[in-house]
C-alpha cells in the first residue's frame, strides 16, 4: 500500500457493497480521501496491514449500517478496534450512516445506540443528507450538477487542443 493519509474510513458490509461504491465516489470527487477496501488495498499488499493502518490514520469512521452489517463477522472486528482509542466516542470519530432500518436487532452493536445516525435509507434521504455528510467529512459538495440525475446527458464541451479518439491519430482543433 503506498503511502497516504486517508481522512474517512468506510466500513461496511460486503453486502452493502454498491452503496458504499457510489457513497466512496461522491466524495472522493468532493475532495474527502477514503478509505474503501476495493479501491484502497493494492495488489500483493496485506490487506490486515492495510486495514489496520487506515483504521489508525483516518479521522472518521463511517459505518454502513444494516442487518448485514449487524451480523458481519469481519465489521465486527473494524468497529471494534476503531473504538479502541476513544471508548468514550468524545472525539466524534464514528459517523454512522443508516442504510437499512437495523437498530432493533439484538446483533445492532450496543456503542451505537447512543450514537446519532444520519438516514440515508431512500434514494431522496441521501441526496437531502449528502451535502451535510460531506462537508461534515471535510469535503466541498459540488452544486453544479446532480451525479444521479441520468436521464440526460450532459452539456457538449469541445475537445482540448490535443485529444485521442479511438482509430485515429492526434488531432489539433482550429
Amino acid at each position: 500500500m503506498a503511502v497516504s493519509t486517508y481522512r474517512v474510513f468506510l466500513s461496511h458490509s460486503s453486502k452493502d457493497k454498491e452503496f458504499v461504491k457510489e457513497l466512496y465516489r461522491r466524495l472522493s470527487r468532493d475532495g474527502v480521501t477514503c478509505f474503501f477496501d476495493i479501491e484502497s488495498i493494492g495488489w500483493g499488499d496485506n490487506w490486515v496491514r492495510a486495514l489496520e493502518r487506515a483504521l489508525d490514520e483516518c479521522a472518521y469512521i463511517v459505518f454502513v449500517l444494516s442487518p448485514d452489517f449487524c451480523n458481519s463477522e469481519w465489521v465486527e472486528v473494524e468497529r471494534t478496534s476503531s473504538i479502541a482509542d476513544d471508548p468514550a466516542a468524545l472525539k466524534r470519530k464514528v459517523r454512522p450512516l443508516m442504510l437499512h432500518p437495523c437498530r432493533d436487532l439484538p446483533t445492532f452493536p450496543r456503542f451505537l445506540r447512543q450514537v446519532q445516525a444520519i438516514d440515508v435509507s431512500t434514494s431522496p434521504l441521501f441526496e437531502q443528507n449528502y451535502e451535510r455528510i460531506c462537508r461534515e467529512l471535510g469535503g466541498v459538495p459540488s452544486s453544479n450538477f446532480t451525479i444521479s440525475d441520468r436521464s440526460s446527458l450532459p452539456p457538449v464541451h469541445p475537445l482540448p487542443k490535443y485529444h485521442w479518439m479511438p482509430m485515429s491519430r492526434w488531432v489539433i482543433n482550429s
